[in-house]
């Protein structure tokens, strides 16, 4: 008989699709199976100036939430356009990325990945591909990259 922890390892190999992500006008899919939740921008509390942008609540626990521009550079803050926040997680770690939309593409095939053009990105981006969706191109991310990509959380010192 499986295990509790084998069964939710099936349920979440179950789960097809990609969430894609807007933000300024760029998109970018992650497979749905790596989305650990999805919250609405008004639950984070946003933080001064600063990376992490903000900080979400849930009953997961609270992780560091940030903010994106369309050529995936990361913000001090989040703009008030961004009304979405999906969490991601990987080996343990949480980092959630508010979004101006998200939305639900139901199975894998919606996105046909291709390999990267040498020269389209600069080194170092958190992208395994890129993909045609409605005549328009989107990148594509695992959770593991995007989290590596982020900047750690600063660590408030006690004065």
């Amino acid at each position: 008989m499986p295990t509790a922890a084998e069964r939710a390892a099936e349920r979440v190999a179950a789960v097809t699709g990609w969430l894609l992500l807007a933000f300024g006008g760029a998109r970018l899919a992650v497979p749905r199976r790596e989305a650990a939740e999805i919250a609405l921008a008004a639950e984070i509390r946003r933080l001064p100036h600063g990376v992490p942008a903000g900080r979400l609540a849930t009953e997961s626990g609270e992780f560091p939430v940030y903010a994106l521009d369309a050529r995936l550079g990361v913000l001090d803050h989040i703009p008030e356009r961004y009304h979405f926040c999906v969490a991601l997680e990987y080996g343990g770690r949480r980092r959630a990325l508010a979004c101006e939309a998200v939305a639900l593409l139901h199975n894998d095939e919606d996105v046909s990945v291709q390999q990267i053009p040498a020269g389209l990105f600069a080194p170092g981006a958190p992208l395994n591909g890129v993909a045609l969706l409605d005549e328009q191109l989107v990148c594509t991310a695992h959770a593991a990259d995007l989290i590596a990509y982020l900047p750690e959380p600063e660590v408030p010192h006690d004065a």
